[in-house]
């Protein structure tokens, strides 16, 4: 498939049209052409940036477990204080720039570029794209300041360079070409599928949560994954990494051979359960994270999946998932991978049930299949934001309905319909996940030699 961006500059950001136009290829488009298959059109709702609704981007913001203090104009005064200027465009990083001063001020130091490591660098890209994206922005500026202790705090957010930054607006323009030849460029022509979803073994007798790294490896098929305290690094999750497939139906058959050698490498006692979901034991937040490769990550393709795929899947959870939230299953996480796909992050462990898993797997697979014609965005609602982020199931039940009729009229929906449609029926019905019950019986997994 053939991409075209849509950029839409807000009103009065004449010289950020121009810098576009200079750079315009075959493909990048600045009249609206919503109907063409493949269009992403970005920052399509950079309105709501407006200085009179600082308070509910300020709000959404930490809805969304980031620190925002938008309102403060001026931070105080620190010896210690440190701002960055971080240009992003379409979940990529354009530039660093650490600003001057001992408080936010927006001159940055053009003469000398000041030295950032790699891990801050890294730590800065990641949150700025986080914030834009909670704010429905597909590009723009976020200055993050931090006053001297660990975390960094949003103090600015803007959706277009300014104006007079003749040098931002040539970057934006040149990173703009390069993503768009990126997308029109050459890329597998059957998409994959993957999975890593966890799971924990608990010794019910004792209370206790059995480490999976005492039968498992750090990698594998199936191996257990690390959770960092304050003190140390210890690897408790146990992790099933099946072989990735081209249907859902084929990465199912993959993961019940991945479990089966899970059930092999682990004592299979009476007083131990598998549990999954979203956090079974207190403190201890699962995930169930979908790979995809031979398609590329866009703006749109994250949205349609927080929507059509985690907004349902937070209907059926059992009611300690909300505790999950912020830190972990967030909307829009994302990572990429090596290979050149990315992994979707949002969701909790559906190794809960075969249902749970199938439908899961199956509704992302026609998502990504039709993204661009699934057009509804309720999260972008502030009271369904909030729903999601809170557990509030009516509000999220109200959403759902027409998400469900939209997901049935997709072309591909007869294909993937037996496994769909269980999963669909579920939420439907409003039935929630039991993260107490023991997911070896469900899955046929009993002692095995």
């Amino acid at each position: 498939m053939k991409y075209q961006l849509y950029v839409q500059p807000d009103r009065g950001s004449e010289p950020f049209r121009r810098s576009m136009t200079a750079v315009q290829a075959d493909g990048f488009v600045t009249t609206r052409r919503r109907s063409a298959v493949g269009v992403i059109i970005l920052n399509p709702h950079e309105a709501t940036m407006k200085l009179d609704h600082l308070a509910k981007v300020e709000s959404r913001l930490r809805r969304a477990g980031l620190r925002a203090n938008l309102m403060e104009r001026h931070p105080a005064k620190s010896s210690f204080v440190r701002s960055f200027l971080v240009r992003v465009f379409h979940l990529k990083t354009v530039d660093i720039e650490q600003l001057s001063g001992s408080h936010l001020v927006m001159q940055t130091h053009h003469h000398e570029k000041p030295l950032i490591s790699s891990s801050l660098e890294k730590r800065l890209e990641r949150i700025a794209i986080r914030a834009l994206y909670t704010v429905g922005l597909d590009f723009g500026e976020v200055v993050l300041t931090s006053l001297g202790g660990s975390g960094f705090t949003v103090t600015s957010i803007s959706a277009l360079p300014k104006a007079e930054a003749t040098n931002s607006l040539e970057s934006f323009a040149r990173f703009a070409k390069n993503e768009l030849a990126w997308l029109q460029g050459e890329h597998p022509s059957t998409m994959l599928l993957g999975m890593d979803p966890e799971f924990l073994v608990v010794d019910r007798g004792k209370g206790k949560i059995i480490s999976a790294s005492k039968y498992l490896e750090h990698g594998g098929v199936v191996g257990c994954d690390a959770v960092r305290t304050s003190e140390r690094t210890i690897y408790p999750i146990a992790e099933v990494r099946p072989l990735p497939a081209s249907s859902p139906r084929e990465l199912v058959i993959h993961l019940m051979d991945a479990l089966r050698a899970a059930a092999r490498q682990i004592p299979q006692t009476a007083e131990w359960t598998w549990l999954a979901g979203s956090m079974p034991v207190k403190g201890f937040s699962l995930g169930g994270h979908i790979h995809f490769s031979g398609i590329p990550l866009t703006s749109d393709l994250l949205r349609a999946l927080d929507n059509y795929l985690a907004l349902p899947m937070a209907l059926i959870e059992d009611e300690r998932g909300r505790f999950r939230r912020p830190r972990y299953g967030f909307l829009g996480d994302f990572r990429r991978q090596s290979h050149g796909g990315f992994e979707y992050r949002t969701l909790p462990s559906f190794l809960i049930s075969p249902r749970v898993t199938k439908g899961a797997l199956s509704l992302a697979t026609c998502i990504a299949n039709n993204y661009w014609i699934l057009k509804q965005r309720p999260l972008e609602q502030g009271l369904i934001h909030e729903a999601f982020y809170v557990g509030n199931k009516r509000r999220l039940n109200e959403a759902f309905a027409p998400l469900d009729r939209e997901i049935r009229a997709l072309p591909d929906y007869i294909e993937h319909q037996k496994y769909l449609e269980p999963f669909l029926e579920t939420v439907r019905l409003g039935k929630t996940w039991d993260e107490s019950k023991d997911i070896r019986a469900l899955w046929n997994l009993g002692p095995l030699s």
